[in-house]
């Protein structure tokens, strides 16, 4: 009886990035040159492909090809977490026993995809070639190259559908900079030249989803200088053909970028910078003294957090106090033993300012374990255990407070499964509960120790110990060194000298 052509474009502008654009296929299936808008694709009735938004991940169960079944997938899924938001669809293809192939949609939380494509390809076995991210596919309903009907397998209706593959990918607002960049050009010279200039305002469209008809506008009205290589070089002396291929190639060279780094508002970073600072505290062993280094990259996470950026330049001081993590000499050295385990990477571009980026993409993952066997905990909770409660000497100690949010996700837990979790003896384990069980934080079940008690149980034992009043001293104290550092730049800066920043000054 056919798809109705509005039926297709709905699903179509569900699933496609903003800004994206359609790619014709042809009928062997080789992607063609031929471009056009996601309208104009979904009312030709011919097969394209588009470049799905950051919160689907697709599986193409192609039976003539795998030995996994659509099925196998949707049970994984839903046994993790994920059975409210799929999309099966009849690809358009059917097996010689007439069993249609079918691509499995999943709609996941900003910044999730990549955990649950590892999940699926690491823990379900599914080969890493039908997992689909940052790789063009055809919409639900789209037609198949050979004219056969694709159709919707669950659920059974297209507006189901359009409800679980999430509302389309809107367009955000460019920054003051791009337009500076798009009217005035370059005027700072930091672009490397027209080329590098044109390149970093794509990138700024695609990454507030912006689309390209719009970036092509904008590049070809010559009153804009940012497109200066178009109208100085290249229409003068090479025509509008040269100038459009331009700006094809550098739309293409900004996407790739940006699949390279897909979160860049403040939003997705925090999503990101909440699931390192989970993972390495839930999911990563930390033995010794390893285990101050892990108490200061909780401290330099939550400062992120808050600022929603994963480059900072708190000073040693600053992220002392974040860290609950007493001298500023001890968070020195623990940054460097960060950096050479892959954590974060220390920035100077000036040669004095410290700045250190957290490594989203490549910090070290336990190779047993994803974010996919974490239980669901909220974005700041494992900060917790950054508590002044759990401060060393006067409080608890940082063992008692990791141990207390191991209880809160995995309890109730053995001291030998607790053990486990924090990479440590049995007798420290048996030490820290016996802390948590004294201030009842902990209360030992016949299954096993569960935690006890919330953040206002946490604040009274962080009074009752004093840490308040410690904390408050502190703040005091490095309060009055900051006066004194600046009485001291402030005297030199009268003798035209300029000093170095001092190691555990503001940076």
């Amino acid at each position: 009886m056919g798809i109705a052509s509005a039926d297709v474009l709905a699903l179509a502008r569900a699933v496609t990035r903003k800004g994206g654009e359609a790619r014709y296929l042809s009928g062997d299936n080789s992607v063609t040159y031929e471009w056009a808008t996601v309208e104009d694709a979904a009312m030709s009735g011919r097969a394209f492909l588009v470049d799905p938004k950051d919160t689907l991940l697709a599986v193409d169960v192609d039976l003539d090809a795998v030995s996994f079944t659509a099925e196998y997938v949707t049970e994984w899924l839903e046994a993790h977490g994920f059975g409210s938001s799929i999309v099966r669809v009849a690809s358009g293809r059917v097996t010689k026993d007439g069993e249609p192939h079918e691509h499995v949609w999943v709609s996941v939380p900003k910044g999730q995809r990549e955990q649950l494509r590892d999940g699926l390809i690491d823990h379900a076995g599914i080969p890493k070639s039908q997992v689909r991210v940052n790789q063009k596919m055809r919409p639900p309903l789209s037609p198949h190259r050979s004219g056969l009907e694709p159709y919707l397998i669950a659920p059974g209706s297209v507006a189901e559908a359009l409800e679980l593959l999430g509302p389309p990918d809107v367009a955000g607002e460019l920054s003051d900079y791009v337009w500076g960049l798009v009217v005035h050009g370059d005027t700072a010279g930091k672009r490397r030249g027209r080329s590098g200039t044109l390149f970093s305002i794509a990138l700024g469209f695609q990454r507030k989803r912006r689309d390209f008809a719009e970036f092509r506008q904008m590049m070809l009205n010559p009153a804009h200088k940012g497109a200066a290589k178009l109208h100085e070089d290249l229409i003068p002396n090479r025509g509008m053909a040269a100038a459009e291929t331009e700006l094809r190639n550098t739309w293409g060279n900004a996407g790739r970028e940006t699949d390279k780094t897909p979160d860049f508002t403040k939003e997705t970073a925090r999503e990101r910078i909440a699931e390192m600072m989970r993972d390495a505290a839930l999911l990563t062993p930390w033995r010794g003294h390893t285990g101050f280094d892990l108490q200061v990259l909780i401290g330099l996470c939550a400062f992120a957090y808050e600022r929603g950026h994963s480059v900072q330049a708190p000073s040693l001081r600053t992220l002392a106090q974040w860290a609950n993590a007493g001298k500023p000499a001890a968070v020195s050295k623990a940054l460097k033993r960060l950096e050479t385990a892959g954590w974060i990477r220390e920035l100077s571009p000036d040669g004095k300012t410290k700045r250190y980026r957290l490594l989203l993409d490549t910090y070290p993952r336990d190779n047993g374990a994803t974010s996919i066997d974490c239980p669901p905990v909220r974005s700041m909770d494992v900060a917790l255990m950054s508590h002044p409660a759990f401060r060393a000497v006067s409080g608890l100690g940082f063992t008692a407070g990791r141990s207390w949010m191991m209880l809160q996700v995995f309890g109730p837990l053995s001291r030998a499964g607790l053990a486990s979790h924090l990479g440590c003896s049995e007798r420290t384990a048996r030490r820290a509960l016996e802390v948590l069980e004294t201030e009842s934080l902990a209360v030992q079940l016949s299954d096993g120790w569960v935690p006890s008690g919330d953040i206002e149980d946490l604040d009274r034992i962080a009074a009752e110990r004093g840490v308040f009043k410690i904390l408050d001293r502190q703040e005091e104290v490095i309060a009055a060194e900051r006066r004194r550092q600046a009485d001291w730049e402030t005297t030199l800066a009268k003798h035209e000298y300029t000093p170095a920043v001092d190691a555990a000054g503001d940076h």
